[in-house]
C-alpha cells in the first residue's frame, strides 16, 4: 500500500541531488567542486579531457597565443589568424592532460616573476592559471598557481610547453597540397619559366601538350615541396625587403578550383643561419620565413631532366597485361595477363606459365618498365614508314592503358617509337626496341644449358674471350694452367669460373635464332668446357657458350646446344675475359719479422711485422698505422692480361711500389708496383708483382688506403 511518508525520503534526496547539479552547471560553471579536487589532488588540471578543450589562451609578455577548436581541427586566431599545426597542439593538450603538481608549497610562497598567463576551457570549466619563477627543486620545475589555490610546483616538461611562442603552433609545411590535389606548378627564374600541367593522371612538360614528366622528377619535385619546412619564422616586413630581389617563384594551382593558389617567392639569403634563404608564402595564408638552400635543387631541375625517357609511365608492379603484336597482318602476337601471384599466356598460346617461365616475365615486364629512349622529340619527327611493334600496356585499375608503336630500325641500329599517350616520338637502341617484338622465346626458363650439366664433370677450359687464349686441364684433381705456358693457375677463380659457366642464368631471352645483328659470328669469342666423359671407350663432351655484341650493359649469347639468343649478365663476361693466373702474389703475410718498404712520389716508408700487424720502424703502436693495416689488406682484383706490360700502364712512373722481406730474408725478395690507374681510379690501378708475368688489376680504395697515411 502506498505511503507518502515513505516516499518523502527519496525525493527529497533526488531534489537536493538536481539542486546541487544545477547550480554547479548554471550557477558556478567555471569552478572545480570540492569533490573532484580532492579525488585528483595531486592532477593540475582535474575533470581534464581532451575532447573537451576548445580553447587555450597564453600570455607571454605582449604576445598572447590564443589556439580554438574548429571542428576536428584547431586554428591559431591569435597573434596570427591561420591554421595551427595538429602535432604542436596535440603535444600541448597531451602535456596538460598528464601535468602534475610535483610538490606543494605553503600558502604565502611567493612564485615570482609571472612568465606565463594562461586561460584553458575544458566543457564549461574554465582553468585561470600563471606560471612563475623556476622552483630551487625538482630539476626545472617551475612555481605554478591556479586562480583561487594555492600555489604549487610543476616539473619542467610542463614549464617548457607552456613559455613556447606562437611560431611553435605554426605549420612549418609551405605547401600544403598532396601531389594528387596539385593541377599546374609554374617556376619562374631570371632565366626561364617551367610549366608542369597535369593530365589525367600524369603531368606534362610546358603545358598539356608537352611531353610526359618523369615519375622519378616529379617523386624529387613533390618531395622536395613536401619537406621544405620553415626553419625561423620571419617578420612579413622583413621578408618583404628580402625577395625584392626574387630568386625563384614557385606558383602552385590547386586541382579544386574553390581553393587558392600558393605563391612562394624566394630571394636573399637569410642573415643566420647560413645556407638558409628567405620565402614568402601567399595563399591560403601569408607565411615569411627562412628554408634550407638544399631544399631547393629539385625545383631548378631544367625542362630536358623533367621530360620522360622510360618508354612506360607504368612501374613493373603496376602492368597487369601485355599485349604486342605485329604491325604486319597476321603477324606473331605474344599477350599476357597477372593471374595471381603467376601469369597466364594468351596469345600464341592459352595456358598459364610454369613457375620458370613466370620467372622470366617478371624479369621481362621489368626490363620492359625501366626501358629508357636516347632522346625525346615532338611529334612532328614521327616516322612516315609502317608501324613494326604496337605494344599495349594494361595498368593497374580499369581503363588505364598506355601504346607504343616501335617503328623498323635504320641502317645505324637506331629504332623509332611513339609514345600515344603524349605523342612524343623517342629514338631506341636496337637493344630496346628487339625488347617489345612479340616473340614466345621470352618467356623461356632462365637457364642457360639445355640440358643442365654437373659443374664437377667439367675438365678443361678452353676460352678464347681473354687476351691470349687461355686452356686449364683438371689432372689427378689439381687445375694445371696449359695457356698461356709458363703460368700458375688461380684455383679459386678457375672454380669460380666453372660454377659461373655451368650455372649461368639469362638476363633476357631475345630470338629463337641469330638474324646475323648479335655479334655472334666467326669473330665471337667462345669459352667450351670439356666434360668428362662416362664411356671408357668413348670420346669427351663439351659445352659451348658463345659471346657477342654488347647490349645496353648485357652481352647477347648463346650456347651451342641451340640456336636461341639472351643477354648474359655482365659479370658472366666479366669472368671470360679475364685469366685465371695465379693471384697469391699479391698477398703480403705479418708474420714475426716481416719487413716491407713503400715508395710513393720519391718518398719512403719502412714497416715491420709485430704482433700480426705491420707498423711504421718507430712507432710504439702497431694497431695505429693505417698504412700497415692497409698493406695486410692488399689483394689483386684479378688478372688483366699475361706478358709483359703496356706502355700504357704506366710502370715506367709507377704509383707505387711495395718491396717485401720474410722473417729469414736478409733483402727484400718480392716487389709489388702499382703502375697507372685504369680509366679512372674507381676502376682500380694496374699492378704487377715480381715472379709473375702479368698485369694485374689492384682496386682503387686499396691502393687509396696505402696512400691515405703517407
Amino acid at each position: 500500500m502506498f505511503s507518502p511518508k515513505r516516499a518523502a525520503t527519496p525525493l527529497a534526496l533526488v531534489v537536493l541531488a538536481l539542486a546541487a547539479i544545477a547550480y554547479e552547471y548554471l550557477v558556478d560553471p567555471g569552478t572545480v567542486s570540492d569533490a573532484d579536487r580532492q579525488a585528483r589532488l595531486p592532477e593540475v588540471f582535474p575533470t581534464f579531457q581532451i575532447d573537451l578543450v576548445h580553447r587555450i589562451e597564453l600570455s607571454h609578455g605582449p604576445e598572447t597565443l590564443v589556439l580554438e577548436r574548429a571542428g576536428a581541427t584547431w586554428a591559431l586566431t591569435s597573434p596570427r589568424r591561420e591554421a595551427a599545426d595538429p602535432s604542436a597542439v596535440d603535444s600541448l593538450l597531451r602535456d596538460l592532460e598528464l601535468a602534475r603538481r610535483a610538490r606543494f608549497v605553503s600558502n604565502g610562497t611567493q612564485i615570482g616573476e609571472v612568465r606565463a598567463r594562461g586561460r584553458v576551457t575544458v566543457g564549461p570549466v574554465q582553468y585561470v592559471f600563471a606560471l612563475g619563477g623556476d622552483a630551487p627543486y625538482p630539476r626545472g620545475g617551475a612555481y605554478m598557481s591556479l586562480l583561487g589555490e594555492p600555489p604549487f610546483v610543476v616539473e619542467a616538461a610542463l614549464k617548457v610547453q607552456l613559455l613556447k611562442t606562437a611560431d611553435s603552433y605554426r605549420v612549418r609545411s609551405l605547401v600544403r597540397y598532396g601531389q594528387s590535389e596539385i593541377q599546374r606548378i609554374e617556376r619562374t627564374t631570371d632565366a626561364a619559366k617551367l610549366t608542369l600541367e597535369r593530365v589525367g593522371d600524369t603531368f606534362r612538360v610546358g603545358g598539356t601538350s608537352g611531353p610526359r614528366a618523369s615519375r622519378a622528377a616529379l617523386d624529387r619535385i613533390f618531395g622536395a615541396l613536401a619537406d621544405t619546412r620553415v626553419e625561423t619564422f620571419l617578420e612579413d616586413r622583413e621578408a618583404d625587403r628580402a625577395t625584392s630581389h626574387v630568386l625563384r617563384t614557385v606558383v602552385i594551382a590547386p586541382r579544386d578550383e574553390t581553393q587558392p593558389h600558393v605563391t612562394l617567392t624566394f630571394g636573399d639569403p637569410c642573415p643566420t643561419p647560413p645556407g638558409e634563404v628567405v620565402v614568402a608564402v601567399a595563399g591560403p595564408t601569408r607565411t615569411s620565413a627562412c628554408v634550407a638552400r638544399g631544399s631547393l635543387a629539385a625545383l631548378d631541375t631544367t625542362p630536358d631532366d623533367l621530360v620522360d625517357k622510360t618508354l612506360l609511365s607504368a612501374r613493373a608492379d603496376e602492368i597487369e597485361e601485355i599485349d604486342l603484336r605485329s604491325g604486319s597482318p597476321g603477324g606473331p602476337r605474344l599477350n599476357l595477363a597477372r593471374r595471381g601471384t603467376g601469369w597466364h599466356l594468351r596469345a600464341p598460346q592459352d595456358r598459364d606459365l610454369s613457375a620458370e617461365e613466370t620467372d622470366s616475365a617478371n624479369t621481362f615486364v621489368a626490363t620492359m618498365a625501366v626501358a629508357q629512349a636516347m632522346t625525346v622529340a615532338g611529334s612532328a619527327s614521327a616516322p612516315r614508314e609502317a608501324v613494326h611493334t604496337r605494344a599495349t600496356f594494361v595498368r593497374t585499375g580499369p581503363g588505364s592503358s598506355e601504346t607504343l608503336e616501335i617503328f623498323a630500325p635504320d641502317g645505324s641500329g637506331v629504332a623509332s617509337a611513339r609514345r600515344l599517350d603524349d605523342g612524343a616520338i623517342l629514338r631506341l637502341s636496337r637493344a630496346v626496341a628487339r625488347r617489345f617484338d612479340p616473340r614466345l622465346v621470352v618467356l623461356r626458363g632462365r637457364a642457360a644449358w639445355t640440358p643442365p650439366f654437373d659443374p664437377a664433370s667439367v675438365v678443361r677450359v678452353d676460352d678464347t674471350c681473354t687476351p691470349e687464349a687461355q686452356r686449364i686441364d683438371l689432372v689427378d684433381g689439381l687445375w694445371k694452367m696449359r695457356l698461356p705456358a709458363g703460368q700458375a693457375v688461380d684455383v679459386a677463380y678457375t672454380v669460380d669460373l666453372v660454377e659461373t659457366l655451368v650455372h649461368a642464368k639469362a638476363d633476357g631471352w631475345i630470338a629463337e635464332s641469330d638474324d646475323g645483328t648479335f655479334g655472334l659470328d666467326a669473330s665471337a669469342c667462345r669459352v667450351t668446357l670439356t666434360l668428362a666423359s662416362r664411356d671408357p671407350d668413348g670420346g669427351s663432351a663439351s659445352r659451348s657458350l658463345l659471346f657477342g655484341a654488347s647490349a645496353d650493359g648485357d652481352t647477347y649469347a648463346r650456347t651451342l646446344d641451340g640456336p636461341e639468343v639472351f643477354l648474359a649478365p655482365p659479370a658472366l663476361r666479366w669472368l671470360a675475359e679475364h685469366p685465371a693466373i695465379d693471384r697469391s702474389g699479391f698477398r703480403i703475410d705479418a708474420s714475426a719479422g716481416a719487413r716491407a718498404l713503400l715508395t710513393h712520389d720519391h718518398s719512403k716508408i719502412l714497416l715491420a711485422s709485430s704482433g700480426g700487424a705491420f707498423s711504421r720502424v718507430g712507432r710504439a703502436e702497431a694497431s695505429d698505422d693505417p698504412v700497415g693495416a692497409a698493406l695486410v689488406a692488399t689483394y689483386a682484383r684479378d688478372a688483366i692480361h699475361a706478358g709483359p706490360p703496356a706502355p700504357s700502364e704506366g710502370f715506367d712512373l709507377p704509383t707505387l711500389e711495395i718491396q717485401v722481406a720474410g722473417r729469414s730474408a736478409a733483402s727484400f725478395t718480392r716487389r709489388i708496383v702499382i703502375g697507372a690507374p685504369i680509366g679512372s681510379s674507381d676502376d682500380g690501378y694496374f699492378a704487377r708483382v715480381s715472379g709473375v708475368n702479368a698485369t694485374f688489376a689492384v682496386g682503387g680504395r686499396t691502393v687509396d688506403a696505402l696512400l691515405a697515411g703517407w
